[in-house]
């Protein structure tokens, strides 16, 4: 994403996996690094309440700045240490002016029984507060209840919530990652170590249709065949599938300060996040 005073909203991503597989702690990461990086951002849980949000990002944040050594989980956030609840403050403190510094804002909201009206207002009131809102992630697009008047039909009533909420990014000018559940297909162990489709994203193909780019997440399985039957095991790392993308394949480039297309598209990235903070350690695709 472009620092501030550039204008470059308006796109829906995609993030989709199984349950289970990563999705939420991969989009408190990005909530994170784009907090860090100084922009303003709105995380939206269908599923979480506030406080649990806050305590995940802000422990990401933890992670970012101080590295796993200095980071705190956020599960001791929520329950803090009597012993170093002091340390943990000066710690929020320090992370928190730094955050500061770079004009970085995290806007967290748990609106019960959320649907996608309830969103879209959530997004317009976040913006009307904070006019620099850049950002904002949806935990998670399959976890919203039906909208007033929206059809019988699950699938069709799904297609209306992704153009929804396509609108509203567009409206708003602002990115929308929506984080989506992944069907039953494929989950059989062939299925486990062939490359994903869009099709797998489950109950509708609209999501995907209107998504700058989609990425399918799912855990990484080796597979040991020596014995009578192939035995399937998972690696501790995750796959992160580029399924689509609607321009180019681009990273940032730290010793130049710029993003740069890639000659050869990339397939997947390998990623490996530290769970109890939520934080995407590291991933292969500069690489």
């Amino acid at each position: 994403m472009p620092p501030n005073g550039f204008t470059h909203g308006g796109r829906l991503f995609t993030i989709a996996g199984r349950t289970g597989e990563g999705k939420t702690q991969l989009g408190v990461s990005i909530a994170a690094n784009a907090v860090a990086g100084g922009l303003t951002v709105g995380f939206i849980s269908a599923e979480l309440d506030e406080d649990s949000i806050k305590a995940r990002v802000w422990s990401s944040l933890t992670h970012v700045f101080k590295g796993r050594s200095g980071a705190i989980f956020s599960g001791k956030l929520q329950a803090p240490d009597e012993a170093r609840k002091e340390q943990t403050c000066a710690t929020l403190m320090e992370v928190g002016q730094e955050v500061q510094a770079r004009g970085g804002n995290l806007l967290a909201e748990a609106p019960w029984g959320a649907n996608a009206d309830t969103v879209v207002a959530t997004l317009r009131s976040m913006k009307a507060r904070n006019p620099e809102l850049r950002l904002a992630v949806l935990d998670h697009f399959h976890a919203l209840a039906k909208h007033k008047g929206a059809p019988s039909n699950e699938a069709t009533a799904q297609e209306e919530r992704a153009y929804k909420l396509m609108t509203a990014a567009k409206e708003l000018d602002i990115d929308l990652i929506v984080l989506a559940q992944m069907n039953r297909v494929g989950m059989d162990a062939i299925g486990k170590t062939q490359p994903p489709t869009l099709d797998q994203i489950r109950g509708t193909d609209a999501l995907a249709h209107v998504s700058h780019a989609v990425w399918i997440l799912r855990k990484q399985v080796e597979v040991d065949d020596m014995g009578e039957k192939p035995v399937h095991r998972t690696t501790g790392k995750l796959e992160l599938w580029h399924a689509k993308v609607r321009s180019r394949q681009a990273v940032w480039k730290e010793s130049t300060q710029t993003i740069e297309g890639i000659g050869n598209f990339i397939d997947k990235s390998i990623l490996q996040i530290h769970h109890p903070t939520s934080t995407v350690e590291w991933d292969d695709t500069n690489a």
